[in-house]
């Protein structure tokens, strides 16, 4: 009777100390800082939304710092990286349109860049650049990343700030990683395998 009790809590300890196990619920909880975004930002004045590379706003945002949770990434992160976008000759490289990270409605950008990633995170960083909020633009010529991509097709994100703001959102694409990873998929590629 007791030592049936025993068996089983043996059983059950035996199988969560198992190194696959415990693998697999950290990849579950990583999959779950995943799915939000929730940060405080400082150097950023104005309003936007983005929904995958599709939306903007008006924002200015070319040296905003964050700190928080954003893309799995619990930390510091920068929305530029000083990159300017180099879409038109009838701006200037010093005009504020031409620099990653704002958004006037006709130019929008914005971007991710992790300080100090850890290293299922690092390819997680992404610019996106769209015309008059619905045209995305495949790459920016003359930046040091050749291709905008959003890695996380089904996010929505938005900010306000004015000096000091905040940014929130939901990333759906995280969420289908997280639910089909309880059945062993990972469709991102973000899961932590043995041997790493």
């Amino acid at each position: 009777m007791w030592w049936n009790r025993l068996l089983l809590v043996v059983m059950v300890f035996s199988f969560l100390a198992c190194e696959s196990t415990s693998r697999y619920f950290r990849n579950r909880m990583y999959d779950t800082t995943d799915l939000v975004t929730i940060g405080i930002e400082k150097k950023s004045a104005g309003v936007s939304l983005f929904l995958w590379c599709i939306g903007g706003g008006l924002k200015i945002e070319d040296q905003t710092r964050g700190f928080g949770l954003r893309d799995g990434h619990l930390g510091i992160y920068e929305i530029s990286d000083g990159s300017r976008l180099g879409i038109s000759p009838l701006l200037s490289n010093d005009s504020p349109k031409n620099k990653l990270g704002n958004s006037f409605f006709l130019i929008n950008s914005s971007g991710h860049f992790q300080y100090r990633p850890i290293p299922r995170s690092k390819e997680k960083d992404y610019q996106i650049l769209n015309l008059l909020t619905i045209f995305p633009i495949a790459s920016i010529p003359n930046s040091k990343q050749n291709v905008t991509r959003c890695n996380s097709p089904l996010k929505v994100e938005t900010s306000i700030a004015f000096y000091y703001g905040m940014r929130v959102g939901m990333n759906f694409s995280e969420l289908f990683d997280f639910i089909v990873g309880f059945i062993g998929f990972d469709p991102l590629d973000d899961d932590e395998v043995k041997g790493e």
